[in-house]
């Protein structure tokens, strides 16, 4: 497992071969009071981030913009990556502990991979403060399968 830094941002990637055709797939978690991506970087052409930014932008429904978000946004736009999330999407998390929703993960892809995808949210599972997200990646080639990623499906034991 990486981590960027003293960071403390955890950001394991996974390469999907399909043919000839490869899909790297960068799963993020930042802890809300940690810096956020100093060493992430696409390694191709077909790449995707999806995880936890613990980051606020108005461009992914936050009424306001933190330093993680602007940086998130920057490090986006000197990488030429495209954000999958809406800013209207329904929000990811819920807080038992504050009664109140937030959209803290996020989907990042290069353009090939953005135009392809479609994010559907799921029902909150027991146990987690997160909905899974499942992006679905159609192909651009003539066999058109489908490739999906299942992101955040967090299952816990119910205390006792």
């Amino acid at each position: 497992m990486k981590r960027s830094g003293t960071a403390e941002t955890e950001y394991p990637t996974v390469e999907l071969l399909q043919g000839k055709e490869k899909l790297s797939v960068c799963n993020v978690y930042s802890p809300a009071d940690k810096a956020l991506l100093n060493n992430i970087s696409p390694n191709q052409d077909k790449w995707i981030t999806v995880g936890d930014y613990n980051s606020h932008s108005p461009s992914w429904g936050y009424g306001d913009l933190d330093s993680k978000g602007e940086e998130v946004e920057q490090w986006m736009a000197e990488n030429q990556l495209v954000l999958i999330n809406q800013p209207d999407d329904e929000p990811t998390f819920f807080s038992r502990a504050w009664t109140s929703t937030s959209s803290p993960d996020l989907a990042i892809a290069t353009e090939n991979i953005h135009k392809n995808t479609v994010r559907e949210l799921c029902p909150q599972l027991g146990g987690s403060h997160h909905k899974p997200v499942i992006l679905t990646i159609r192909q651009t080639r003539k066999a058109r399968r489908r490739v999906t990623i299942g992101v955040k499906f967090v299952l816990k034991r119910p205390m006792a």
